[in-house]
Order: C-alpha cells, then sequence, then structure tokens
C-alpha cells in the first residue's frame, strides 16, 4: 500500500511506505501546483443570484488567512503574503482540485484498474472539512466550495472513465461527520445556542466535589467530551471509584447546558438501548476513556466561537450522505437509514472477498 498527504508545497509519504518518493510524484512537485493555485483569487463560482447564502460580513464567520473579513474576492496572493504560509491552500477548495490534480497522476502512473487484481483507491477532500470549520455551515465560501468540489469529482471520475472504463470500477462517497450551525448565527435567528468552556466546567466540577469530599485535585483531565478523574485523590480520600464516577455524573447534570452524562462502569457494564447512549457506548474505548463521558444541550460546543465543530451524537453531527457509483450499482435511492460502518462489508461483498477482520456492520441491498 501507499499513502501521500500534502505538506507545504509539496506531497510526501514516510518510511513506513517505502524509502523515496516515485518519480511521478518527484515530477507532479515539480510542476509547482500550489503556488500556481495560490497566485490567483477566489471568487465565486457562479453568479450571487445562484447561492442560497449571502457573503455579507457577519460576526460568527471565520477568516482566510489574515484576511480582514470573510468577504468574496479572496486575492490568494496577498492573502498568502501576509500569512507566509502555503498550507492556506487547505482552506481553499483549491486544496480539492490539487488533490484531483494528483490523484489523476496516480491512476495513470500506479496502473490502476489495469489487470485482474482490484485496485483500492481512497482519496480524502479535507479542504471541505477545513472550510467547513473555518466558516460555518451557513457560509457562501462552503457553498461555493462544493459547487467547485462538484466539477472537481466530474474531472476524477472522467479520468477514471477514460483510464479504467466507464462502469469498469466502484466508487463510493460519503464524510466522516456532520457539523453544528455556529451559536452565533443561530442566536441572530432567535434561537438558542452557544460555547461552552472545557476549563470552567472543570473548575465549577472541582468546586462542587470539594464541598462534598473536601479540598482536592479531583478532576484531572477534560477532553472529547470525557472528563478523567483524579484517581489519586479518589485513593486517598477511600471513595471507591464507582462511587466517585456516579456523584460526579450528578453534579454534572445539575450544571447548565449539560444534558446527559454517562459513567464508564455504565457504559462498559451496560447495553444502552436509547439511540444517543448507543452511540456514546460504541464510540468509548474502555482502555484509554475518561470516567465521565458528557453530551452539551443540543446546538452547543466547546471551544471556537467563529465558524463550527462536530462531535455530538445529534443528527447535525452523524447524518451525512452515501453515495454510490459504478459497478454492478444499480439507479435507485433510498432513505433508509444505514451506517457508514456498512460501507466496508458492502464492497466485500461486491467483490466477493472476505471482510477484514476489524469490520463490522450490514450489507446495504441496493435495489433498482
Amino acid at each position: 500500500g501507499q499513502a501521500y498527504w500534502l505538506t507545504g508545497l509539496n506531497f510526501m509519504t514516510s518510511t513506513f511506505y517505502m524509502k523515496e518518493l516515485p518519480k511521478w510524484v518527484e515530477k507532479f512537485n515539480a510542476k509547482g501546483n500550489v503556488k500556481k493555485y495560490l497566485e490567483g483569487k477566489w471568487e465565486p463560482l457562479l453568479p450571487a443570484d445562484k447561492y442560497r447564502f449571502s457573503d455579507e460580513n457577519n460576526n460568527y464567520e471565520g477568516r482566510l488567512g489574515n484576511a480582514k473579513a470573510p468577504k468574496f474576492p479572496y486575492d490568494l496572493s496577498q492573502v498568502l503574503e501576509l500569512s507566509r504560509n502555503y498550507d492556506l491552500i487547505k482552506e481553499t477548495p483549491f486544496g480539492n482540485s490539487l488533490l484531483v490534480d494528483i490523484v489523476v497522476e496516480a491512476i495513470g502512473a500506479e496502473s490502476l484498474g489495469q489487470d485482474e487484481f482490484t485496485d483500492m483507491l481512497s482519496v480524502s477532500f479535507s479542504s471541505s472539512d477545513y472550510i467547513g470549520h473555518q466558516y460555518g455551515t451557513e457560509a457562501m465560501e462552503l457553498e461555493d466550495s462544493y459547487y467547485r468540489l462538484d466539477r472537481d469529482l466530474a474531472r476524477l471520475f472522467n479520468a477514471l472513465d477514460e483510464k479504467v472504463g466507464k462502469g469498469e470500477y466502484l466508487a463510493f462517497l460519503t464524510a466522516d461527520h456532520g457539523a453544528a450551525y455556529n451559536p452565533g448565527f443561530l442566536n441572530a435567528h432567535s434561537i438558542p445556542g452557544g460555547t461552552i468552556d472545557r476549563d470552567q466546567i472543570k473548575e465549577e466540577l472541582d468546586s462542587l466535589i470539594d464541598m462534598s469530599w473536601g479540598n482536592s485535585d479531583w478532576v484531572e483531565y477534560i477532553g472529547s467530551n470525557q472528563i478523567f478523574l483524579n484517581h489519586s485523590s479518589i485513593v486517598q480520600a477511600k471513595i471507591k471509584l464507582r462511587d466517585a464516577q456516579d456523584h460526579a455524573m450528578k453534579l454534572l447534570l445539575a450544571l447548565p447546558n449539560i444534558e446527559k452524562v454517562y459513567t464508564s462502569y455504565s457504559l462498559m457494564t451496560g447495553q444502552m438501548t436509547e439511540d444517543m447512549g448507543e452511540r456514546v457506548q460504541k464510540g468509548f474505548n474502555q482502555k484509554w476513556g475518561g470516567d465521565l463521558v458528557y453530551l452539551l444541550k443540543p446546538h452547543y460546543f466547546s471551544g471556537r466561537v467563529l465558524g463550527t465543530t462536530h462531535g455530538s451524537g445529534y443528527t447535525y453531527d452523524t447524518h451525512v450522505p452515501l453515495l454510490w457509483m459504478g459497478w454492478n450499482i444499480p439507479n435507485g435511492e433510498s432513505w433508509k437509514k444505514v451506517n457508514i460502518t456498512d460501507i466496508v462489508p458492502t464492497i466485500s461483498s461486491l467483490i466477493n472477498v472476505n471482510r477484514p477482520s476489524g469490520a463490522f456492520g450490514d450489507i446495504i441491498e441496493m435495489k433498482p
């Protein structure tokens, strides 16, 4: 297997995959495509009336590099001059275009799809993620990036049609997550939402436990909606860990904007039946997980004020599209709920191989 990613101006790999870059990658890097893309402007691809969202300046969208405002057009050469960071391309739709450039090269250089053995090509269009985080879900920049991605995908599929053959390859397209509306955008439309300071949760929980068991450092760390209690303090106080978790859970639930709390004990020994609890349980690592997992109320998240983020179990974060196209795929659509974990079993079934040992999920039935 091979893997490549963009660092600065060039695509690179690691010695885990190979000792040196293939000649075709070196030639591709020598073209200087990153610089070429960043010498131009990012302007709306379509007329303004074709967009659902406007580019009006507001207080909830982030900025591209050192740009003064989130507003078209963006003179990328000027933004680059201020930021002096070629990673800027990842925050523009041209990061996706650059990716298609090298993928099309790879299809030919690696002779993909040219023999009886199945080849697998995985492509991550990460610029869409960067742009979404930066501007939020209701931004003209994000909308424009998807119009451009649509054309980049057409370019990729046209290359596959030409080099592999139309109908001779199987493709699927999906996402690893959705995204929340920015709380500032929601508040501007009289919808509740906000940001939560993790440090404040830590301080408040520590103080509440102090009132019960005396002053100590009870909370060791908070991250990824998980709370790690200080087990040394719990042992010194001669408190059972399960009792400490249960007590901390009750205190957390009393804090504003905390919707639900699960203890590691309940996640490891119980069977969650409600949808949200089942999602939390499936995502909990028994070896490395925290003592508590908490869920914020809908449309509240930790950290950034501008743009958006993700990570909850709510539908706006978990509902994503799944499209199939090509070899042995009938024309049609379905509104039936499926899971991302169903993709690998489905592919394994289609190409008639055993599913990988770590794969779980169901085979998706696709009928005309």
